[in-house]
């Protein structure tokens, strides 16, 4: 059962991850199609805002469908949340531009990015509680399995975007992957339907819900690391997977091709790094893993920067697979860390939330920051890098309060247990 329900995780997150991202993916036909304007600068801003409101919304979905995932189940929540975000992927697909049917075109646009924001607040981190709490060992190898599937779903929208695209394909071909996210969201939900909950979930299952507040009064140090991982996952992971993009082309001046290639091969080296950071970080002391990464990220980033931005071929495409491999080590250990900070009744409701107002502040808003700060304040292109270091410190500050918290509870725990002894 074990196997299975890591299998069906992973193809779900795949699904999942395919019809979010695939709008991301024709950012350019976004653009042109929807929002179009005379400056094309402002296009692009507009189109990338779409995006990022889709990240936003994922703390409201965090709070709806966390309530849902730790009252009525988690197999049942992440059902829904298939179907439902598969929706808005095929209406984008089959929807007029602004040329035929004028401002309704942008505004069912952004309207689909709201439903889907409110749907992945509670599904990429409901599929890995679900899966996790089913594996209580190698937690990390599995955590690197589901998230390198994730990017699967990155890379397949990746592809159909550049095939769908090629000289000589009917201008209408962009719509196909869209098609095509509207069908495997209902293969997805058969899949999960299928699936049981946990023993771990049902010996602790009660309908009696606790409220947020609560959750955040009594685990507060639990609270911002869980934030702190969503706001480091969200700077690393929206910039390897989104902003790069748009980085390399206007800012980097390299062709499309060149682009593509980058984008392969970060997101390749991204999918193999997962499963073995995985596998590391079940086979050494976790605090040890953590502090090195930690280490690693923040001195890394300023060279990858540099790397991508030498405009030499093969340092820029050394970047790119630099730049996989470190997104890859905080989006695997990220979601295996925040596992063990709640207890089962309060997982879903505390990592969701407070890990989505993490990614809607440091992945969904981010972007936008990059291209103003450089467009109009003249910011230097290291800018990014800057913020992604200011993140690493976050991450690492939030973790050394979280285990000095822990020590406190446990030194007070054993202060009381000696009275105890002394007073029988």
């Amino acid at each position: 059962m074990k196997k299975k329900v890591l299998f069906a995780s992973c193809i779900g997150s795949t699904l999942e991850m395919f019809d979010f991202y695939i709008y991301a993916a024709f950012f350019n036909i976004m653009a042109s199609t929807f929002f179009p304007t005379e400056n094309k600068i402002l296009s692009l801003f507009i189109s990338v805002g779409g995006f990022g409101i889709g990240l936003v919304m994922r703390p409201i979905g965090a709070l709806i469908f966390g309530y849902f995932g730790d009252i009525f189940g988690r197999k049942n929540t992440l059902a829904f949340t298939l179907i439902l975000m598969s929706f808005p992927t095929f209406i984008i697909g089959i929807l007029p531009s602004y040329a035929d049917c004028g401002i309704i075109a942008p505004l069912i646009v952004i309207s689909g990015r709201l439903i889907q924001g409110v749907c992945y607040g509670g599904e990429i981190n409901g599929a890995f509680i679900f899966a996790l709490e089913h594996m209580p060992k190698n937690q990390g190898f599995a955590a690197g399995l589901i998230i390198a599937s994730c990017v699967c779903g990155i890379l397949i929208a990746t592809i159909l975007s550049h095939v769908t695209q090629l000289p000589g394909m009917p201008s209408w071909a962009w719509r196909i992957p869209f098609w095509m996210g509207g069908a495997v969201g209902v293969v997805g939900y058969f899949i999960r339907r299928n699936l049981i909950e946990s023993d771990e979930f049902l010996r602790a299952f009660s309908k009696a819900k606790i409220p947020l507040f609560t959750i955040l009064y009594r685990r507060k140090a639990a609270c911002f690391l869980c934030f702190s991982v969503g706001a480091l996952i969200g700077g690393f992971f929206y910039i390897d997977f989104g902003f790069l993009n748009i980085y390399l082309s206007r800012y980097c001046h390299l062709s499309p091709g060149d682009t593509w290639k980058l984008n392969m091969c970060s997101t390749l080296s991204f999918i193999i790094a997962s499963p073995l950071y995985g596998l590391l970080y079940d086979r050494i002391k976790p605090s040890l893993f953590l502090r090195n990464m930690s280490y690693g990220l923040f001195f890394g980033i300023i060279p990858i920067f540099w790397l991508l931005l030498s405009g030499i071929p093969f340092l820029f495409i050394l970047g790119g697979i630099a730049l996989g491999i470190c997104t890859a080590s905080i989006s695997t250990v990220g979601f295996v860390v925040m596992q063990n900070l709640f207890p089962v009744k309060e997982r879903y409701s505390g990592i969701s939330f407070f890990y989505c107002l993490g990614i809607a502040l440091c992945g969904g808003i981010a972007p936008i920051l990059y291209m103003d700060a450089i467009e109009i304040y003249k910011e230097s292109l290291f800018f990014p890098a800057y913020c992604l270091m200011c993140l690493v410190s976050l991450f690492y500050g939030a973790l050394k309060i979280n285990n000095t918290t822990k020590n406190l509870k446990i030194k007070k725990e054993q202060i009381f247990l000696n009275k105890i002894k002394k007073a029988g």
